[in-house]
């Protein structure tokens, strides 16, 4: 980060503090080797997401392919990791880097910038989640799902189709909005999903206006670019730490929103990233539940079939 702050590139900032948190998020309940993963994972697919920027049907692609990391994560034990790495590939798209001055876009130098970089973020990301991992008392391999092979299947499916529908609707018709809170705001709610009610999305919800709120009262004393990439790391490490130690769930939104408007509040409009913010997490609330409510009945339906077989 160093690096791109000597050159001016500023944009490649966000994407490798992204590849810091996923690296970290994995790393810390899980420990090193899975954080690798997520780390070269993440870093890929950022890069792939340079290339395919101008093309409607690579972003929908892609962003199906990140959210598959879900089912596939989820049924090993490691749902946090999976859904944390979905959740922030979209933001290294929507906007996607502006290159160096001179640099193309689309050349081959740009790409291995971009995942090079973001690499090296997630490398910090697998140093600090390491320490963190060896420091905590010691517990058993995180179990797998008790759900059956083919309700994970079903339910990834799901997850993917949904996902890629946003993705396409969202690239088609309003490509300038910040679309990738939507899906941000989908995967937060089935992060909280094994004790999901009412109660918990309404949190959510006026946690997020309140961050938004408090975002852009910070916002308009116009900080410099440097000093908002910072607050918004600072701010979204504080919101992950409370969302793990079990704080309520509009605090630790509400905090990750000014985060995640301070981080890209430096390419948009204050209020039209706070406006943003807060429709699309009422739409992915929506959204979030009706996904919700169909994966149980996927889940109870292979419980009944299982038990009378």
């Amino acid at each position: 980060m160093l690096i791109a702050g000597v050159v001016g590139w500023r944009d490649i900032i966000k994407i490798a503090v992204y590849g810091f948190f996923v690296a970290l998020l994995a790393t810390v309940p899980n420990g090193t080797r899975i954080g690798v993963q997520f780390a070269l994972i993440f870093s890929l697919l950022a890069g792939m997401g340079t290339l395919l920027q101008n093309s409607t049907l690579g972003i929908t692609i892609l962003m199906g392919v990140s959210a598959a990391l879900i089912p596939i994560y989820g049924y090993r034990g490691m749902l946090q990791a999976g859904i944390f790495a979905a959740m922030f590939l979209p933001n290294t798209v929507n906007p996607p880097p502006h290159p160096w001055a001179g640099a193309d876009p689309t050349s081959l130098a740009f790409l291995a910038a971009i995942v090079g970089l973001t690499l090296l973020g997630s490398i910090w990301g697998i140093v600090i989640g390491g320490a963190v991992h060896r420091a905590l008392p010691e517990r058993p391999p995180s179990p797998r799902s008790q759900v059956s092979p083919r309700a994970a299947w079903v339910a990834g499916v799901l997850i993917v189709a949904v996902t890629c529908t946003i993705t396409f609707v969202s690239v088609t018709n309003f490509p300038q909005a910040k679309w990738a809170w939507l899906l941000g705001a989908i995967y937060s709610m089935m992060m909280a999903s094994t004790g999901m009610t009412w109660t918990t999305t309404w949190q959510i919800i006026a946690g997020t206006m309140a961050g938004a709120l408090a975002a852009i009262v910070l916002l308009f004393a116009n900080p410099p670019v440097s000093v908002m990439m910072l607050a918004g790391a600072i701010v979204m490490s504080a919101s992950i730490a409370l969302k793990m130690i079990g704080k309520p769930y509009w605090l630790s939104t509400g905090i990750s929103t000014a985060g995640v408007i301070f981080l890209t509040g430096s390419s948009m409009d204050p209020l039209l990233a706070a406006e943003d913010r807060v429709i699309f997490t009422f739409v992915g609330a929506l959204v979030a539940v009706v996904l919700g409510a169909a994966l149980t009945v996927i889940f109870r339906w292979e419980e009944r079939r299982t038990a009378t077989a």
